[in-house]
């Protein structure tokens, strides 16, 4: 596997490669007042065991436990809401830091599919953004999904560039 910054891309040295874009945007903000989550939710931190389960729940077709490292993850980095009503996890996400270069990064948020739309996404980032705010110097996060793109653009990310994830191509 390569991974190339877009602006050192050249499409004629990888034609042997299968190319993944994605976007990488960076949040410097440390202006962030503490979130208020949304009326009928509960803010928790999930066992690593329930955010497997949620995640499989969110992304059947990609993102599986098996592909997850949760055990890297420091437990004030992972969040869930949790629905009040029924106490099931109905939004999570996770985060991680690199306290060499105090650089924050989100991993992902997930949304149940019937809770999107909600603003349950943008409070996971928010919160996320609220933790990291005295330990990093920013946060980034990078996404190859359009509607990602916008939930964290809504949330103050910017400063875009693009990486090319290059895997070789199988010959049959």
């Amino acid at each position: 596997m390569l991974v190339v910054r877009g602006d050192d891309y050249k499409p004629e040295l990888y034609k042997s490669y299968d190319d993944t874009i994605y976007t990488k945007l960076i949040s410097r903000s440390k202006d962030i007042s503490e979130p208020t989550f949304p009326e009928g939710f509960k803010l928790a931190t999930p066992t690593k065991e329930q955010l497997t389960a949620h995640i499989s729940q969110c992304f059947p077709d990609g993102e599986t436990p098996d592909s997850v490292d949760l055990w890297r993850y420091m437990e004030y980095f992972m969040v869930a809401l949790i629905d009040s009503s029924t106490g099931k996890i109905v939004a999570s996400a996770a985060a991680d830091i690199d306290f060499g270069i105090r650089e924050g990064y989100i991993d992902w948020i997930a949304v149940s599919p019937r809770y999107r739309r909600r603003g349950l996404g943008t409070y996971l980032v928010n919160e996320l953004l609220y933790r990291f705010r005295r330990l990093s110097d920013f946060v980034s996060v990078s996404t190859k999904a359009p509607e990602a793109l916008a939930l964290f653009q809504k949330c103050g990310f910017g400063e875009e560039c693009e990486w090319h994830i290059l895997k070789q191509k199988k010959i049959i």
